[in-house]
């Protein structure tokens, strides 16, 4: 396999934007409450251009020219082209104390949605009539055309509830209302409550001086 006649033989351009933006916001309120939003913003653009040339391949070993491109007719020139946006926003309202040095209490709710979008575009021509211009007008024969465009997009609403006793004893509730555009309308939301509770064995007088 001889690398330097694939790479002389196929030429391909590849143009790239990509944009990662995202602003936020965080006060304090009173009574010891926070807020935060962000919202968050991507686009990712490209557009790549390949075609073959002529360029024939000769080997010692078989005598012969077993790659032979030296018909215009039969080169092509393929355009592949992505457009992806995706844009995310999120709030919540936050809230951390400690009571008598010994109670620690936290809640949080807050909302996120974000929508994610994909268009695609690709082409591919057969026949050169000239190797002067690599452009689709310059080519006579359409192989294919292919295009669709994609999108989903989701929300939720959840909120959560901490309390702990003297580092030794915590527990917590959480509860979620999450919807996706990934299902059907009428079983688009769905809630998901949760409980856990914990115990710091290591923090009881009993287990002082062991492991």
């Amino acid at each position: 396999r001889n690398n330097l006649y694939h790479i002389n033989r196929i030429h391909r351009n590849l143009t790239r934007h990509y944009i990662n933006a995202t602003a936020f916001l965080n006060i304090t309120l009173p009574l010891d409450i926070k807020y935060h939003a962000s919202f968050n913003y991507i686009q990712n653009e490209s557009l790549s251009k390949t075609h073959d040339s002529l360029l024939n391949a000769y080997s010692f070993s078989r005598d012969s020219w077993p790659k032979v491109f030296d018909n215009p007719a039969n080169l092509m020139l393929t355009y592949e082209q992505t457009h992806n946006t995706r844009w995310t926003f999120q709030t919540n309202f936050s809230y951390n104390k400690t009571f008598a040095g010994k109670h620690d209490v936290g809640a949080i709710v807050g909302f996120e949605a974000f929508e994610s979008i994909s268009d695609p575009f690709s082409a591919r021509k057969k026949g050169w009539t000239s190797m002067v211009l690599d452009q689709m007008d310059n080519i006579t024969n359409v192989e294919y055309v292919k295009g669709a465009m994609s999108d989903f997009a989701s929300a939720s609403v959840f909120g959560r509830v901490t309390y702990a006793f003297d580092g030794k004893y915590m527990a917590e509730v959480n509860l979620r209302y999450d919807g996706s555009s990934r299902f059907a309308s009428r079983s688009r939301w769905g809630f998901f409550p949760s409980v856990s509770a914990g115990w710091r064995i290591s923090k009881e007088s009993f287990m002082e001086g062991t492991g």
